[in-house]
């Protein structure tokens, strides 16, 4: 198996098939997880090469901030690349007068829905 992403979501069609069926394969071993305490677990456990959040339900936002922290403050984790999918994703959008990268410290924005080509382009771009 090649390099494990985890894919953080709360519906099961966004991980490890549905949309992201490109990512199951020699290349890329997708390791879901339906929540932040799920995902710590499973980074304490395992190897993860990069984690794509997925999940724009309103009680993860605010969790998944605290969450991008704790990974970029974390020596462990820091230099895991983090890519945010959301339907609001969009270059300069911001929350409350915050930008959205100042919000979340992450990688790669990507709008909702993900084309395939631009997902795995964006996944190889942060993993070189």
């Amino acid at each position: 198996m090649g390099n494990k992403i985890l894919v953080i979501d709360s519906q099961d069609r966004y991980r490890g098939g549905g949309t992201l069926p490109e990512l199951d394969s020699d290349d890329y071993q997708v390791v879901p997880a339906t929540g932040i305490e799920e995902a710590k677990g499973i980074l304490e456990r395992e190897s993860i090469d990069a984690i794509m959040i997925n999940d724009t339900r309103e009680k993860f936002r605010k969790e998944g901030v605290e969450f991008f922290n704790f990974l970029k403050k974390d020596k462990r984790f820091k230099n895991i690349p983090l890519i945010f999918s959301d339907t609001m994703a969009a270059e300069g959008f911001s929350l409350d007068g915050v930008k959205y990268g100042e919000l979340l410290p992450v990688d790669q924005f990507l709008k909702k829905p993900v084309e395939p080509e631009k997902l795995m382009r964006t996944i190889r771009e942060l993993m070189k």
